[in-house]
């Protein structure tokens, strides 16, 4: 989901991994062991996301080994700690990683390493706030399927007040207003209010999935991660 400023290798994916895994990455001594957790949000029996936590953490927080199924959303939410602390690394330095020797196991430390540079990756969990005129300049900057997750029980005037810059478009049957602009990891969020039909309710949509607050704070910008207290949030569970 979204993408990430890597020095090395400029736009990239996105990686969720446990903290001390983004720490190691900028040593070059072998990596961390660590435990793949899938989690299916759809229900088909495919991974929609994928966490990678070190075999310390895991063990420390009394995560399971991952089996060959993925996890449902269940298992992601009672485990919220350790996933909704999780950083986001570039994938290409991730893939790097990987293809290091794993160290042993050795519960709260590992090998040292002889070199330390870090500026050779970038950890860079939050992107500069982009604002767009029309849907049209969204999606030439955003050329991706966006679905709609839910709706927030708020008033246009609620969400400028933020700073959030909307514009007059159409929507079947009629006239709209929305705002777009790219969250925190770089994704594209569309707001939608329905002049004709919807009063004191505005539409989210986004191309990251979006059925949790903490799946909603994640993907919004920093500066309005605000609304999940201020507003009535309601989530549709699956794309429409």
């Amino acid at each position: 989901m979204g993408r990430i400023l890597c020095k090395t290798h400029g736009a990239s994916g996105v990686v969720h991994v446990s903290s001390d895994i983004a720490a190691d990455m900028k040593k070059d001594a072998g990596r961390l062991q660590m435990f793949r957790y899938d989690i299916d949000w759809l229900g088909d029996g495919l991974p929609d996301i994928s966490y990678f936590v070190s075999a310390d953490i895991a063990k420390q927080s009394g995560l399971p080994e991952p089996g060959d199924t993925p996890f449902d959303p269940d298992f992601e939410e009672a485990h919220a700690a350790v996933f909704g602390g999780l950083v986001h690394v570039c994938e290409k330095c991730f893939d790097e990683y990987l293809n290091r020797t794993a160290l042993p196991a050795r519960p709260g430390r590992h090998a040292a390493s002889a070199f330390h540079d870090p500026e050779r990756i970038e950890v860079t969990p939050i992107m500069t706030t982009v604002q767009y005129p029309s849907l049209a300049a969204a999606f030439q900057a955003h050329p991706v399927r966006i679905a709609d997750w839910g709706y927030m029980r708020c008033r246009e005037a609620d969400l400028a007040a933020s700073g959030v810059v909307f514009f007059d478009d159409v929507e079947d049957p009629g006239t709209c207003r929305r705002a777009a602009f790219t969250g925190r990891s770089g994704n594209l969020i569309v707001l939608t209010i329905d002049v004709a039909s919807m009063r004191d309710v505005v539409l989210f949509a986004s191309d990251s999935r979006i059925d949790t607050n903490r799946m909603w704070r994640d993907a919004l910008p920093v500066e309005w991660s605000g609304w999940i207290e201020a507003f009535e949030i309601v989530y549709f569970g699956k794309p429409t």
